[in-house]
């Protein structure tokens, strides 16, 4: 009995970590939060800023993200979101979630969340779900869907890239 407790609490963790979202939908700032021109630990917005109009912003948005291989899941031209379908990065899967905001100057934020790789414990199967974020070594899963991220935003022609944590 005392042998199968380790395994009973590894598995109850594991499905925690499975019922969270594959991305938060949390746009705003946290307060006092701040950006910055190069990415820093645990950022996980990528921050375009951009003089086209609104729509024009969209648009190259996704061009940009079929461009890179990502499919659309949907697009919300009122509320300026675009969410992809998730983008197979070796043994992983990454998906976007784009926001277009008019202002003063057009900015686009670049959230993703990755869908790990699975783990079997007694024939019972859990994916891990992760908030992509500028952490982890180069190579790694959480990395990786950074770069693809990056990827995304420095293809934007004509823009400055700044970086913000969420």
């Amino acid at each position: 009995m005392k042998k199968l407790l380790p395994f009973a609490l590894l598995f109850a963790s594991f499905s925690c970590i499975s019922q969270e979202p594959m991305y938060t939908n949390s746009w705003e700032l946290n307060p006092g939060g701040s950006t910055h021109e190069a990415p820093q630990k645990k950022d996980n917005t990528i921050i375009i800023q951009t003089s086209d109009s609104y729509e024009e912003a969209l648009r190259n948005m996704v061009a940009i993200l079929t461009d890179k291989g990502f499919g659309m899941q949907t697009i919300d031209k009122e509320l300026g979101v675009i969410t992809t379908t998730g983008k197979g990065i070796r043994g992983s899967e990454v998906a976007l979630i784009v926001q277009v905001r008019d202002g003063e100057t057009t900015t686009v934020h670049i959230r993703g969340g990755l869908d790990g790789s699975s783990m079997t414990i007694y024939g019972v199967t859990e994916d891990a779900k992760y908030n992509v974020e500028y952490r982890g070594m180069k190579g790694s899963p959480i990395m990786r869907g950074w770069e693809e991220m990056y990827n995304v935003a420095k293809n934007y022609p004509g823009a400055s890239i700044t970086y913000a944590s969420k």
